[in-house]
């Protein structure tokens, strides 16, 4: 004897609501590790970058307009989610006030012959030591701060990030 019964397919109201309750979960978790990321990340008035420090490129640089919001990242060579980023990088300096801080990645000639070999040109601050990083609260790299025209840090983001997420960032703390 063969059960013919058939258990019946949930509705489409039923799975809408199962898939949007998944969408939630899954976007209170990226949220959660968003915030664990960048917890000891620095808040309020961004400190100065310091003009002691060995620069590259600073002469692409270009002073901020007003209203304008700019972005403060720091990298190191060795981190492969920071490689996958530099060309993001150097698109958003054509476009952007972009200061960038290669942290724990060498002196001034090894992070040249880096970006020579990654063929990128934005503006880049030497940390050899990591203190730069320490006084914004960085603990991992790739890590970036948008900051708004008044010099206070409005985002903050840990880990990758795509070129249109950073640019959003950077309009929304225009206003």
């Amino acid at each position: 004897m063969t059960d013919t019964t058939h258990k019946p397919k949930p509705s489409w109201a039923r799975r809408l609501r199962s898939w949007a309750m998944d969408a939630a979960l899954l976007i209170l978790i990226i949220a959660g590790v968003h915030f664990w990321q960048t917890r000891d990340m620095l808040l309020g008035p961004a400190p100065p970058i310091s003009p002691e420090m060995p620069a590259l490129f600073a002469e692409h640089l270009r002073p901020p307009a007003k209203g304008e919001a700019s972005l403060v990242v720091f990298w190191a060579d060795w981190c492969p989610i920071c490689r996958l980023e530099l060309g993001t990088l150097q698109s958003l300096s054509r476009a952007y006030r972009l200061q960038s801080i290669a942290a724990h990645s060498g002196t001034a000639e090894q992070v040249a012959a880096f970006m020579a070999q990654e063929e990128v040109s934005f503006p880049v601050w030497i940390d050899e030591s990591g203190d730069m990083a320490k006084a914004w609260g960085v603990s991992g790299y790739p890590a970036a701060f948008v900051i708004d025209d008044q010099g206070h840090i409005r985002y903050r983001l840990m880990g990758y990030s795509t070129g249109l997420g950073v640019r959003i960032r950077l309009w929304l703390a225009s206003f």
